[in-house]
């Protein structure tokens, strides 16, 4: 099984472990950020709230403060 971040509207609702079955019967669009070797798929493990940005195919972290 893997690790699959949950996707709405561009922001991680949710982080779950399925298997790609599981994942593939969902409405919503989940993304692979962990295999079954706990190697990353992506450039950071997600977290909620990180946003999905779809063309790089990466999470982003929130910004901390809006100055940042």
């Amino acid at each position: 099984m893997s690790s699959y971040a949950k996707i709405i509207n561009g922001v991680v609702d949710n982080i779950i472990i399925a298997d790609k079955t599981f994942v593939d019967s969902q409405d919503d669009l989940y993304v692979k950020c962990e295999d079954n070797n706990g190697v990353l798929t992506k450039n950071i493990f997600p977290r909620i709230d990180y946003k999905y940005d779809d063309n790089l195919d990466m999470f982003i972290a929130p910004q901390p403060y809006p100055s940042w």
